[in-house]
């Protein structure tokens, strides 16, 4: 609990510090060449049971003692090099990943350059956020969409997950978009590498299509592919993974009209890994799965009361079942406070003869799980 105070402490004199820096710097670039903005959340979840969720004692996941897993900052620059030329990139400082709460990783989350060819069409080089689901691109972004956490049976960085979504590539995108009446069309074509900690996605390429109809109906596919290379190809799951394919698909759309705010998205995921599960006396492709969610809201003046149900089954016989109602609370026009209550269920599943508990880092005594979570987000 003292980490836990202290990270607090340190987020809320960082974001007053930050923010004091970034409102000179703007002041100082008023002449269009440089844009620097920011966001920052602070999340508080704790749950009923003693199990870690998305995370483990040394990562800080949610239990019963607490977690300000999801607090973050990001800051944004972005420059008009030239005519036809646009660098943009983000910082992200985290307490995600550490053993000791207290202590914080600056990373840089994504930086590209983006050569204009036409008014259509573009380049984009460097490290890029993957453009698969609706809203990866700004996943971190607290204020852009309806929940504490994206939905985490879909958007989750965890090894044990879905795996449907990833934070971002290396690599380079040719990205087409057009105004056509009330439509914005998009297309992206897209290839690189992403690196992960157990293991690294090559040749990985990828297809994104978009249309948004008048920023209040949003309809998304995207699809990749790429090879696993294992950073220990010689232990057992490193030689089932090494250089054997990984695929998903996922479709979704949004809505947010006359007050209505609605969500649907649907991940099917493929990964060539033929292995020996517990029940079963075949290899079966064990890794494979599918996941999807739903949310529903309706805004009343300031507030949002929304719910979300989330489902997740891979073929090893692994199920994870989420209900969540929230209620947000807009401050101010970039302002926002939530608060959530989930009911998660869980099903073990086996590998290689072992049992799993996906995004539990063991199997939870209580069933379903409740998790209670508040968090407030502010862009600047």
């Amino acid at each position: 609990m003292i980490n836990q105070i202290k990270t607090f402490s340190f987020w809320f004199g960082l974001t007053w510090t930050l923010m004091t820096v970034c409102l000179s710097e703007v002041a100082i670039s008023q002449d269009g060449e440089i844009e620097l903005s920011g966001f920052f959340t602070t999340t508080y979840s704790q749950s009923d049971d003693s199990a870690y969720y998305l995370g483990d004692v040394h990562s800080g996941g949610i239990n019963k003692d607490g977690s300000f897993l999801g607090t973050l900052m990001g800051i944004n620059l972005a420059s008009q090099v030239s005519e036809r030329i646009s660098f943009a990139s983000q910082l992200l400082a985290s307490a995600e990943g550490n053993e000791n709460q207290d202590h914080f990783m600056v990373a840089l989350d994504w930086a590209f350059v983006t050569v204009h060819l036409n008014n259509d069409f573009g380049l984009r080089a460097g490290k890029i956020k993957l453009p698969v689901g609706l809203v990866n691109e700004y996943v971190d972004v607290g204020t852009a969409y309806p929940w504490i956490r994206p939905p985490e049976l879909i958007y989750t960085e965890q090894a044990s997950g879905p795996q449907a979504t990833r934070e971002s590539f290396v690599g380079g995108s040719l990205v087409f978009n057009k105004y056509w009446g009330d439509f914005d069309l998009s297309v992206d074509v897209y290839g690189g590498e992403i690196d992960l900690e157990e293991m690294h996605i090559k040749k990985m390429r990828g297809l994104r299509f978009s249309a948004d109809w008048q920023d209040q109906f949003q309809f998304q596919v995207s699809a990749y592919q790429g090879q696993m290379i294992a950073e220990d190809p010689n232990s057992p799951m490193g030689a089932m993974m090494h250089e054997q394919d990984h695929a998903a698909v996922v479709v979704g759309g949004s809505c947010d009209w006359n007050n209505l705010v609605f969500y649907a998205e649907y991940a099917l995921v493929d990964m060539d890994i033929q292995m020996m599960t517990m029940g079963m006396t075949e290899l079966s492709s064990a890794l494979d799965g599918e996941a999807y969610y739903f949310t529903v809201g309706y805004r009343i003046s300031r507030w949002l009361p929304h719910f979300t149900h989330q489902e997740w089954d891979r073929d090893n016989g692994l199920q994870h079942s989420i209900d969540t109602a929230g209620l947000n609370y807009q401050l101010f026009p970039t302002t926002v406070l939530k608060i959530e209550y989930s009911a998660v269920s869980t099903q073990a599943g086996a590998m290689m003869m072992e049992p799993v508990t996906g995004l539990f880092s063991s199997l939870p005594e209580s069933d379903p799980v409740s998790i209670i979570s508040t968090s407030l987000s502010v862009t600047f």
